[in-house]
């Protein structure tokens, strides 16, 4: 039987902190499919057979410009008609609203994933650039056939910027899994970070914490952070005020950053809302770390209580409370039976709910019931849709 094609669509494509997007798309299996952006991205995930547009001559350089701003281009729609899709799925809001008028001139659903700052930070600017994001934000709630939020919290924010309740689902991506794992049996760290050094991670906040854990406990933490961002240089000077053992690895590859995970006693991953209103979706870095066994310090922000069971799983404080993120990091530190009892019930909860596999097979039944639907009959109710499409925790 010929399988039905979906063209994925990523504007840039594909940065290397979206592993998330390559590892849905190498899990699809009834469907087809091809991955479509305008300019290449030069990254690690960077593929071969990933097809782009606009090359980097001068010419393709003003008519990528363009395209940013008018979403018109031949060469665009070209290349999308060529991939003969049945389907196109965007990922992020402003890459659905940049790629809608080829979908529709192709007479095709488009289904877009919503992860985090497309529905936080961006309509929340103020001036100009928030009110643009503001309009193309409720263009692309229209234009799209299905929009696709990876939170609840996410699907609440899109819902709070105008997006049609009826028309939205929740859908966790979930990670690969591996079929076993070898944590260390002798740990190197006591925390592990492993995220992007910007504002909403709260990588500030696990230094105070770490500090105060420290004197509480009466004996140095070592905390390894692998990452890189533009808070680097002055996380790393607190770190040193504050007298703290912090390794900060930098970028690495993947096999680098497994084996981190696997020789650390916890992560500790504070995100919450920055001073711009960027938040997250649900992290996938919650999933990575307990697939390793590895419980989880954090706040309850956005959707990480949707991973995260409290006191099961892991331990969450109220946002920006400090004082209690240090109390959870000394409770499972000097608690060794407690911290690998919330590890293996960690790793159970990413088998059974956050599995990739069996969660592309749900985006798989999204798709279908898309080009089931499609054109102009999308009116189901979010419960006929079943607006939480895997199952409650």
């Amino acid at each position: 039987m010929t399988r039905h094609r979906v063209s994925v669509w990523r504007t840039d494509l594909l940065p290397a902190s979206e592993t998330f997007i390559r590892n849905q798309v190498g899990q699809l299996l009834s469907w087809s499919p091809s991955m479509l952006g305008a300019v290449r991205e030069v990254s690690p995930l960077s593929a071969s057979d990933d097809k782009v547009v606009f090359g980097g001559s001068v010419i393709d350089t003003l008519r990528y410009r363009f395209f940013r701003v008018t979403r018109r281009s031949p060469a665009v729609l070209s290349a999308l008609r060529e991939q003969r899709p049945d389907l196109v799925h965007a990922h992020f809001a402003q890459d659905g609203w940049r790629i809608s008028p080829a979908a529709r001139k192709l007479r095709v659903p488009l289904v877009v994933t919503l992860h985090g700052q497309d529905v936080t930070k961006m309509p929340a600017a103020t001036g100009g650039m928030g009110r643009r994001a503001r309009r193309r934000l409720r263009q692309v709630f229209k234009e799209a056939h299905l929009l696709i939020a990876v939170s609840e919290f996410i699907r609440g924010e899109a819902i709070r910027w105008g997006a049609d309740p009826g028309k939205i689902v929740v859908h966790h991506i979930g990670i690969p899994v591996p079929d076993s794992v070898s944590a260390a049996e002798i740990k190197e760290w006591n925390i592990v970070f492993v995220g992007r050094l910007v504002e909403k991670k709260g990588v500030s906040d696990l230094l105070k914490a770490t500090r105060k854990a420290t004197d509480k406990l009466g004996y140095e933490l070592s905390v390894t952070i692998v990452g890189d961002g533009p808070q680097r240089p002055e996380l790393e000077a607190e770190a040193h005020a504050l007298g703290l053992s912090v390794t900060f690895q930098g970028s690495r590859t993947p096999s680098e950053v497994r084996k981190a995970i696997a020789s650390a006693e916890l992560f500790v991953g504070p995100s919450k809302r920055a001073s711009t209103g960027d938040a997250e979706g649900l992290p996938t870095v919650y999933m990575e770390t307990a697939a390793f066994g590895v419980p989880a310090v954090g706040y309850r922000h956005a959707g990480v209580p949707e991973f995260v069971i409290e006191g099961e799983t892991g331990l969450l404080a109220d946002e920006g409370d400090v004082e209690a993120l240090s109390e959870h990091i000394v409770a499972l530190v000097s608690d060794p039976e407690r911290r690998e009892r919330m590890g293996r019930s960690a790793r159970a909860r990413v088998e059974e709910k956050f599995n990739i596999v069996a969660q592309t097979a749900v985006l798989e039944e999204l798709y279908d019931r898309a080009i089931a639907t499609y054109p102009g009959r999308f009116s189901l109710s979010a419960q006929k849709l079943t607006r939480r499409v895997d199952q409650d925790p």
